[in-house]
């Protein structure tokens, strides 16, 4: 099981522990610099469908959406820098991963 912890101010603001496909994909990321990785990367969460949490489109989106609100921790947390005001390919693959396990 991988934790993840998001912090803000100091203090932990989200905790959860990720779900194996989580784990994969941070695990194994390759880089998400075009269109044709990005399709990939989506082709591969398709492969791993029966690992996500969150499956129904409602709660998938949710999901997203609120990792997309806190996605600048985790990237502090993490150690990269990243303008999340200037979407790029990485940061959409980096959101639909998270949306499988985050709530």
């Amino acid at each position: 099981m991988f934790k993840l912890e998001w912090h803000r101010n100091g203090g932990v603001v989200k905790t959860f522990r990720c779900a194996a496909l989580l784990e994969k994909i941070v695990m194994d990321a390759q880089p998400v610099d075009s269109r044709d990785a990005l399709i990939r990367h989506i082709h591969s969460m398709v492969a791993d469908y029966d690992q996500c949490e969150n499956r129904d489109v409602e709660t998938f989106l949710n999901a997203m959406a609120a990792w997309l609100n806190d996605c600048g921790g985790y990237y502090r947390n993490t150690g990269q820098t990243v303008n999340i005001d200037e979407p790029n390919w990485q940061l959409v693959a980096d959101a639909l991963s998270a949306a499988t396990v985050y709530d």
